[in-house]
Formats: C-alpha cells, sequence, structure tokens
C-alpha cells in the first residue's frame, strides 16, 4: 500500500490527503473556503529510505523522499521550486543539504519544522533528519548531520553560496547572479543523489515519473520566495 503525504506550507504539519471524511482525519477548510479532509503525522516521517526523487505534479515538480515502514510505502512529498523558479529554501532546500549522508535502507525520521524566533517576525522553517533504529515503533536515533553548510564565507565545497542582497526598486531583493549561484550549487548535490546513491531502482509502487497528483490547495499552491531572514540556520535545533 502506498501513501502520498505532504507538508502544510506554513505550519510544516506533515498529512495525508482525502476528498472525503475518513476515520482519523480532520476536516479542513482553506482559504477559498473549500473543504477537504487531513490526516496529520505529528511525529514526522519514520521508515527506512527507499529513493529520492523528483515527481511531476499538476502543481509543479515535487521533491519525494519514499521510505518503507512495515507494509506500507510512504511517499513525502512537497515543492521543489518557488513561484519564481528558484529552488524553495523552505523544505526542499533543507532536505537537500541532508542528500550526500542519507542512505538506502537505512531507517530515518523526516521532521518538518516551523518555529518561531526570538526578536524576529519570521519563522524559522526547515526539515530536521534523525537515524531511526527501528522505524515500525517510532524509534528515535542519532541526529543526522547536513553535509552542506552556511558560512559566512564559504569557500569549500560543501558550503552553500550565500545570496547577495541588493535594493531593487525599493525593495530589498537577493541579485540574480548571487540566486543562480545559490540554485546551481543546490540541484548540482540534489541530482548527484537522485541519479547515483539514492536512485530510484523500481523497487516501490512509484513506477513513473509522474506520482499520484497533489490535491489543489489554493493558499500553498506554489511556495512564494521567502525572505532572507526565514531562510538560513537550520542547524542546532532541538528535535532530537
Amino acid at each position: 500500500m502506498a501513501k502520498y503525504l505532504q507538508i502544510e506550507g506554513k505550519t510544516a504539519r506533515v498529512f495525508e490527503y482525502s476528498k472525503t471524511e475518513k476515520e482519523g482525519f480532520e476536516e479542513y477548510t482553506s482559504s477559498t473556503g473549500n473543504v477537504s479532509y487531513r490526516n496529520y503525522y505529528n511525529k514526522g516521517v519514520f521508515g527506512t529510505l527507499l529513493n529520492v526523487s523528483i515527481r511531476d505534479s499538476k502543481i509543479g515538480e515535487q521533491l519525494q523522499i519514499s521510505v518503507k515502514n512495515g507494509d506500507e510505502y510512504i511517499n513525502l512529498q512537497f515543492p521543489l521550486y518557488t513561484e519564481r523558479g528558484g529552488i524553495e529554501n523552505r523544505y526542499a532546500e533543507s532536505s537537500i543539504r541532508y542528500l550526500p549522508v542519507l542512505k538506502k535502507g537505512k531507517g530515518y525520521r523526516f521532521y518538518p519544522y516551523a518555529m518561531e524566533q526570538e526578536d524576529s517576525k519570521y519563522m524559522k522553517y526547515g526539515m530536521s533528519v534523525i537515524e531511526s533504529p527501528n522505524p515500525e515503533a517510532e524509534e528515535k536515533g542519532e541526529k543526522v548531520v547536513p553535509s552542506l553548510e552556511y558560512s559566512k564565507n564559504p569557500t569549500g565545497d560543501t558550503q552553500i553560496p550565500n545570496l547577495v542582497w541588493k535594493e531593487i526598486a525599493g525593495k530589498n531583493k537577493p541579485t540574480a547572479v548571487s540566486q543562480e549561484s545559490k540554485d546551481e550549487f543546490l540541484y548540482s548535490y540534489l541530482k548527484e543523489a537522485i541519479e547515483g546513491h539514492l536512485k530510484y531502482d523500481g523497487g516501490t509502487p512509484s513506477s513513473s515519473k509522474e506520482s499520484k497528483p497533489a490535491p489543489k490547495q489554493e493558499e500553498e499552491s506554489k511556495p512564494k520566495d521567502v525572505s532572507d531572514s526565514e531562510s538560513d540556520d537550520y542547524d542546532d535545533l532541538p528535535f532530537n
């Protein structure tokens, strides 16, 4: 049995979607008044890692993390790009940082987060990954340290290029050159993983590039670009 899960962009809650009312599902009303039902995974997604891939959907390309937990194949999907075409800098960017050190056949817990910051009006978003020696029992293990790092002065091969901010038309924005440099860096590691050690090999029910379409979410269908105050410093957070 395969399940397809998504992330609420603003709250970071993982959920399974249903058009109709089901046991264990909560009623959800969108900003436009549409009613659907959601089964929330408040502890995150536990499972033995199968693969990581890019999947097409009606709301754009999705980054998909596929795991197996017991008899269930679980596919966690979230947008890869923002509405402007850059790498989505909440959950996609954070997840890509872990890909070089993740291993197929190993148990993990994937836990998206959205948390308030002191002295800031912006939320901090990202993905926490820990080892899980026994995913079926939701057993927690050691924190996985991201391979790709942030640095004030990035120079190494695993240090993410910084955005350069400039006032453009009265608004502070990252320059196109710095945004492209960062996106190309992140995408190179993503491509290396999905075509290499985390490649989909036909071992799950997801047998084509196009996955089960994600449900339409009017207020979250295409992530907007996020302020620099919300995008960096995801390390050392209390999710162990």
